[in-house]
């Protein structure tokens, strides 16, 4: 990548952080504002987020793109990746907004952020790490990388959904 492209990505990316993390603090207030919300609600909506995540990159058009077309594909997989990790981080660090606000749900979701920080963190920070030291074959290509993390994304989102129906089930 030339040296001034390189340069528009990282500004790109950096800008789009800062967006992501004040969604996630969008998110804390008005979840947190909500009476008594239930876990296994939000468990339900994220779990649907990353299913959607993961299909838009398990697409075809994701998987096989060529051209410019693929060149977009990649900045959707940098962008997805980056909404799965600074939305929940954006979510934690608005819980301060519990010192300034009132909010009845606000430890709910700081919890939930926490917890999810962690369920989708430590897996991919150490599947992807894990990839690059061992110089692992099937990890090696964008493609590769865009269908395992497609898989993963989708896999976490069908066990945050199967925890919300059985949270459900026991409310």
């Amino acid at each position: 990548m030339p040296h001034n492209a390189e340069k528009i990505v990282h500004r790109t990316y950096g800008l789009l952080s800062i967006i992501f993390i004040l969604f996630g603090g969008f998110i804390q207030i008005t979840l947190g504002s909500v009476n008594n919300i239930q876990t296994f609600k939000l468990f339900n909506i994220f779990g649907l987020f990353l299913d959607v995540f993961g299909i838009i990159l398990l697409s075809d058009l994701a998987i096989n793109a060529k051209g410019k077309l693929k060149i977009f594909m990649d900045a959707v997989y940098g962008v997805t990746i980056l909404f799965t990790f600074t939305v929940p981080l954006g979510i934690s660090v608005f819980s301060f907004a519990d010192i300034f606000l009132d909010l009845p749900s606000q430890s709910i979701i700081t919890a939930f952020a926490g917890g999810l920080m962690t369920y989708l963190f430590i897996p991919l920070f150490l599947l992807d790490g894990l990839g690059d030291i061992l110089n692992a074959k099937f990890y090696q290509t964008t493609k590769s990388r865009t269908i395992f993390i497609g898989w993963y994304l989708l896999f976490a989102g069908i066990v945050m959904q199967t925890i919300g129906a059985i949270l459900d089930i026991f409310s």
